[in-house]
């Protein structure tokens, strides 16, 4: 175990022991990363998302290696504390579900059904596709961000080690009903701190480290660092051509990431940069009241981010 115990006496620490509330925290303090001061390019893009209709936001950098929060900010009824808020992420929660499914035995070249883009995983749940595919691997489920073929990788497993996954990273399932569907992030709520120290754990090759202001909180292992490779190399292509990230993409450097969609209107992007040796794990939520896409809206914002704090 990496850190001490100082982070969980504080209540910093939010993961799987919190199941109702957000976890507050204290904005951290300036950081800088290579003479980039990350706060103020987090607040200078929190401002831009604002001007272009967003009514509530938050992002979070985090440096996967030590759990160290970089700048964690907000804008909205809870100012900073939008980080924290436990809302629904979308999509973003499917390379958890892959993992898990991974690290449980799940073949990566098997193939799923796309249902013709609709499918009743059981007689009260119905998923549906935006863009139907006609079978998918797990990584073309990330690429093309297919709720049933997330739902089928569920299924193909059982609902034990997705459950147990998801709540090792504090993503809650309030009301549980269809695991096909909670795999695919439907009905899962979680916050953006949580969900990139989620996705510190794939670029870190399998730690989950509690995220702090000091980089030294406590770390155990909850993914096999092969399972963790292979997720990497999926999120990649999941900003692609093809990809519904496509737009986080940087120019001269290698990212990887995954988008979401959210019920209430939010867009969301999580992902890691620079893909070898990753520096940075970010996670962007913008709410507007028309509504917006992911990979319109937060995966730009990504795009920003990392180009900002990677710029030589």
């Amino acid at each position: 175990m990496r850190g001490h115990a100082s982070g969980l006496a504080a209540g910093m620490w939010c993961a799987a022991v919190v199941t109702t509330t957000s976890c507050a925290m204290a904005p951290p303090p300036a950081e800088t990363a290579r003479g980039v001061d990350v706060e103020a390019v987090v607040e200078a893009e929190l401002d831009r998302l604002v001007d272009e209709g967003a009514t509530r936001a938050a992002i979070v950098v985090l440096d996967p290696e030590t759990g160290r929060v970089l700048a964690a900010s907000g804008r909205g009824p809870e100012g900073a504390g939008e980080a924290d808020r436990v809302v629904d992420m979308g999509s973003t929660i499917k390379p958890l579900t892959i993992a898990a499914a991974l690290d449980a035995g799940l073949d990566p070249t098997q193939r799923f059904s796309g249902e013709g883009g609709a499918w009743h995983p059981d007689p009260a749940t119905l998923l549906r596709d935006v863009h139907p595919r006609e079978w998918l691997t797990a990584e073309e489920v990330l690429i093309h961000s297919s709720n049933i073929g997330a739902g089928k990788i569920v299924e193909a497993v059982g609902e034990a080690p997705i459950a147990a996954y998801l709540a090792a990273n504090g993503v809650e399932v309030p009301a549980p009903t269809s695991w096909p569907a909670h795999g695919a992030g439907i009905g899962t709520t979680t916050s953006p701190r949580r969900l990139a120290a989620a996705y510190a754990v794939f670029a870190n090759g399998g730690q989950l480290i509690e995220p702090t202001t000091n980089g030294r909180g406590l770390s155990r292992p909850v993914l096999s660092p092969v399972t963790a490779r292979v997720v990497v190399d999926m999120l990649e292509a999941a900003v692609g051509d093809d990809g519904t990230g496509h737009r986080a993409r940087v120019e001269g450097v290698r990212v990887a990431g995954k988008t979401g969609t959210t019920g209430d209107g939010a867009a969301v992007f999580a992902g890691l940069a620079p893909v070898v040796s990753p520096r940075y794990v970010i996670v962007v939520r913008a709410e507007r009241p028309d509504g917006a896409w992911g990979g319109l809206v937060a995966a730009p914002s990504f795009s920003r981010l990392a180009a900002t704090l990677l710029a030589p």
